[in-house]
């Protein structure tokens, strides 16, 4: 992914450009710029010229404007900062996105309060395409770049075109996003179909990873397991390591707790001995009104992947309580009343 890749060089030729004060002031930027032109969102074609006109807001007296994008980049040193900007032959087709950034007269950093991005299309006709080294094998995602030969001679990178169209012959086993990121589901084969255009390309793919069944504490060191539904809170949930597995393998991110698949929250994720064997957990907090636990449900399961892209599974014993919980335990209890009644009058009749 080259052109991904090349930003960084942008980025780093524009801070030289723009100098250290804008670059590593300690104070957060100020927001005090606005694209006034073109609007956000405007096609545009590879090799064509357009004007980007950045204005201050109000009270603000910008004494240097420059412009950020992968596409293109550009300052000036004095008003009015309008820039007349050519979009690159070579440009990749698909959203860029344009930042501005400037000094005032006391060099405090400015920003424009939100980047503009710009679709870039073409209406040359293709001859080609052909997806760079496409994978075989994936055991939890792979992200494709997929090129295109032009009318014109030049090849541009398409994966993010808003042209270009991904598939999956089984979606059971590996799904697609539009940005061309492979999401490894369970382990078979599929066959990934890129078509842009009036060209198609496919390619089979294989997903292969183990399944593991793991160890799951929820509310680690608590002999009751209860989890309230009127709670606001959150539920802590331990991915127990053993012998042959350790729980700092699974990758956060990809845990999903309860029917509803809740998401832990990462920033808290701890890696700690809960149940004193001398090994590390993995703990995670969820919020209880995310997991989609019901009244009744005597388990619950974790699901994730490890950063190998095996699977794992986990479950543990829950007793879930609530206002919702005993209105359905009274509910039931008039309802063995009533059949005690007719039990009884049918016994009176005869």
């Amino acid at each position: 992914m080259e052109s991904r890749r090349s930003g960084w060089g942008v980025v780093l030729l524009v801070t030289l450009l723009l100098g250290p004060g804008l670059a590593f002031a300690g104070q957060a930027p100020r927001i005090g710029l606005r694209f006034a032109a073109p609007p956000n969102g405007t096609t545009v074609e590879p090799g064509q010229t357009l004007t980007v006109i950045v204005e201050p807001l109000p009270g603000v007296t910008p004494t240097f404007v420059g412009l950020l994008s992968t596409l293109f980049l550009d300052f000036r040193k004095q008003p009015p900062f309008i820039f007349a900007v050519t979009i690159p032959e070579d440009a990749p087709l698909g959203p860029g996105r344009v930042t501005a950034d400037g000094l005032d007269a006391r060099e405090r950093d400015l920003r424009a309060q939100a980047p503009l991005t710009l679709h870039v299309e073409t209406t040359t006709p293709v001859t080609s395409i052909r997806v760079t080294d496409p994978p075989f094998f994936i055991a939890t995602e792979r992200e494709i770049s997929v090129s295109g030969t032009f009318a014109d001679g030049v090849t541009r990178e398409i994966t993010r075109s808003r042209e270009i169209i991904y598939s999956s012959s089984n979606p059971q086993v590996a799904t697609v996003t539009p940005a061309g990121l492979i999401e490894a589901v369970d382990n078979g084969t599929a066959t990934i179909t890129v078509t842009y255009k009036n060209q198609s390309t496919a390619f089979p793919i294989k997903v292969d990873f183990k399944k593991l069944t793991v160890p799951l504490d929820i509310k680690p060191g608590q002999r009751r397991k209860t989890i309230n539904l009127d709670s606001g809170g959150h539920v802590r949930v331990a991915i127990l390591s053993t012998s042959p597995f350790a729980a700092s393998t699974v990758e956060a991110r990809t845990v999903k707790f309860g029917p509803a698949g809740a998401a832990p929250e990462l920033e808290r994720v701890q890696t700690k001995d809960v149940n004193g064997d001398g090994r590390p957990d993995l703990v995670l907090r969820f919020r209880i009104q995310e997991t989609g636990l019901q009244c009744g449900q005597p388990t619950a399961t974790v699901t994730g992947r490890t950063f190998l892209g095996d699977q794992i599974t986990g479950t543990d014993t829950i007793q879930v309580v609530g206002t919702a919980c005993r209105r359905d335990r009274d509910r039931d209890r008039d309802d063995r009343d009533g059949d005690d009644d007719e039990e009884s009058d049918d016994r009176d009749r005869h």
